[in-house]
C-alpha cells in the first residue's frame, strides 16, 4: 500500500499503466472523509503486479488510473485527503499519533 501521497512511487513502478486500478489510496481518503466511500471501493484500488511470475504481489497505489487520466485534480485531492473529518479524525492526524 503506497501511503506516500506527495511522492507516490511504488505503485507507479510496480504496476504497468494498463494494469493500474481505477482508484488509489488518495481517492479512498477523500471519499471516506465525506462519508462517501463505497464498501466496494477497496477492490477497485488494488491490482496485481506483473513484476513477478507468480500470484501474490498486490499493490494499492496512492494514485489510481482515473487520476493519471485526469491529473489536474491531484493537488485538490491531496489537500482534501489530509483534512480532518467531522469526528476530528483524519489521515494526517492518524499518522501523527
Amino acid at each position: 500500500m503506497d501511503l506516500d501521497l506527495e511522492a507516490p512511487d511504488p505503485g507507479a513502478h510496480m504496476l504497468e499503466p494498463d494494469h493500474r486500478p481505477d482508484y488509489g489510496v488518495l481517492d479512498w481518503l477523500v471519499e471516506d472523509l465525506v462519508g462517501n466511500a463505497p464498501a466496494a471501493m477497496p477492490k477497485d484500488m488494488v491490482a496485481q503486479s506483473t513484476l513477478v511470475n507468480s500470484t501474490g504481489l498486490w499493490v494499492a497505489p496512492a494514485l489510481g488510473r482515473h487520476t493519471f487520466d485526469d491529473p489536474k485534480n491531484v493537488m485538490a485531492k491531496l489537500v482534501r485527503g489530509y483534512l480532518e473529518g467531522q469526528d476530528g479524525q483524519g489521515f494526517a492526524k492518524d499518522c501523527a499519533t
